[in-house]
């Protein structure tokens, strides 16, 4: 169990990524899929398979600061969490990067969320988190 201090910020499009792509960033990449399989104002549960692996993610909490609890889970509870989804099944490109020492990703999503794009920076600590300002 830890605790996730993370913050989003939801993007008009995927040009920051271009222009980061084009100025040198070599960010790692994977194609996810993920769906909810709870989701409450204080409480998520979600599978995501990363290419690699298969993972359950179950989350308290709302705001900045959340609990987060992670485990790898077996192919076929992935695909048995398929078949009961809250909301879409989502996929997306994932971009991760280093953003002014803080690990940054962009996620690109596909499908019915065609066009919508996030920047996610998590923190150590609650104070860095809020006076981080986007370059």
């Amino acid at each position: 169990m830890g605790l996730e201090i993370e913050r989003k910020f939801c993007l008009e499009s995927s040009q920051l990524l271009h222009r980061l792509l084009d100025e040198g960033l070599k960010p790692s990449h994977k194609h996810l899929r993920q769906v909810y399989t709870h989701i409450s104002p204080h409480e998520t549960k979600r599978y995501r398979h990363d290419g690699e692996k298969f993972i359950k993610t179950h989350k308290k909490g709302s705001g900045l600061i959340r609990e987060e609890i992670e485990e790898e889970v077996l192919e076929e509870e992935f695909y048995l969490a398929l078949q009961k989804p809250v909301g879409n099944v989502i996929d997306k490109e994932r971009y991760t990067f280093n953003l002014q020492g803080y690990e940054a990703c962009i996620d690109c999503f596909n499908g019915s969320l065609e066009g919508l794009v996030f920047l996610e920076v998590e923190f150590p600590d609650e104070e860095k988190a809020h006076t981080f300002n986007l370059p």
